[in-house]
């Protein structure tokens, strides 16, 4: 993948032409090499991005982008940036909120497309919010846009936690994979992940965090506000987006619901004529959350040691568990405040925590 990024690198005239000014520069300073970690990278260009959000005394460092709070390795300049992507007939964008299925979908999808389970799964989605500057992950729009499509089945895929518009809006080639997950599950596992990764500084408590994300003064903002227009889209219904549930993904409404919503998917990417049976249950058995927990991913080479790793559990009903009665009662009551009668759509009940096995 790395090697295949350069060979775009060198191809792209964009690349080309701001590869050339940047040797008629003087070498100063602030034209050195960024740091290869990533928030000291990130620091390295976009510092005074840096805004500290402070709910209940802890602070999180986190960047801003059109005005929504975003992970310190994301700018408004390289969401900017996507509008100069190309959009071909078999583009996909693999959506979520934060924390509600981004990589086991794009695990899916790897395992649908004839991959390896060694593969590279953030290869086969590569996440192009992340600032170009940013080691090992982040991408120029240019080289993107010229990342060939796979060559058996002719698909291309990016991941995005953004809500449906500016380079997510629709055109008429690009189509959507948008995965939801029940919020107080998604808030559990956001915790953990924030808590994990030094790049936000942030050192609060579950009770701290909570009122943050009631907030939508986390990662990506408001999951009620990112939930509500995702929703607005799917059933704008024009065929171009696909809405799959996390809990049914890891098994939580049994074996039978999960083969149908793999399936859907198959179906929803165009590799469900020939073979397709055999694609459902290849990805039925391979893209089952412990295993691909064991294989590991890169961003766990980014988390603090004593972190939990970046896939946690796969469970849920973790949010009943560990938050408050009182908690649990505020979060229902602002659902019911914001989605009104289009919450049963997208099966959320309030059930025991559930392994992903």
């Amino acid at each position: 993948y790395q090697r295949r990024v350069r060979d775009q690198q060198h191809q792209s005239s964009t690349m080309s032409d701001t590869s050339s000014q940047a040797q008629k520069k003087s070498k100063t300073e602030d034209d050195s090499e960024p740091p290869q970690d990533p928030f000291l990278a990130f620091k390295h260009f976009h510092g005074d991005l840096i805004v500290p959000f402070a709910v209940g005394g802890a602070e999180m460092l986190l960047g801003t982008a059109f005005g929504v709070p975003v992970t310190p390795l994301v700018t408004q300049a390289q969401l900017e940036s996507l509008s100069a992507l190309e959009p071909r007939e078999k583009d996909f964008w693999i959506c979520t909120y934060l924390k509600s299925g981004t990589t086991l979908t794009s695990e899916l999808v790897k395992l649908a497309m004839g991959k390896s389970v060694e593969d590279n799964t953030l290869a086969v989605a590569p996440w192009v919010e992340v600032a170009e500057q940013v080691p090992m992950v982040g991408l120029p729009a240019a080289v993107a846009n010229g990342i060939p499509a796979d060559e058996k089945s002719g698909l291309r895929f990016w991941k995005s936690h953004w809500t449906p518009d500016r380079h997510l809006a629709s055109n008429g080639k690009n189509k959507f994979i948008y995965v939801h997950r029940d919020g107080l599950d998604v808030c559990i596992s956001l915790f953990h992940h924030i808590r994990g990764f030094p790049l936000y500084n942030y050192s609060g408590d579950l009770n701290d965090f909570f009122e943050k994300f009631m907030k939508g003064e986390t990662d990506f903002g408001s999951w009620f506000d990112h939930t509500a227009k995702w929703l607005r889209r799917v059933k704008e219904n024009k065929g171009d987006v696909l809405s799959l549930s996390f809990r049914t993904l890891v098994g939580a409404d049994g074996a039978q619901e999960r083969e149908a919503e793999v399936r859907k998917l198959v179906d929803f990417i165009g590799l469900g004529g020939d073979g397709g049976d055999e694609r459902v249950a290849r990805m039925l058995d391979e893209a089952r959350f412990e295993q691909m927990k064991a294989r590991g991913l890169l961003f766990d080479k980014l988390r603090s040691a004593d972190a939990t790793p970046f896939l946690r559990g796969g469970r849920v009903g973790d949010g009943r568990r560990e938050l408050s009665a009182e908690q649990i009662a505020r979060f229902e009551a602002k659902c019911k405040e914001v989605f009104a009668d289009d919450l049963a759509s997208f099966k959320w009940a309030a059930t025991p925590a559930t392994s992903a096995e």
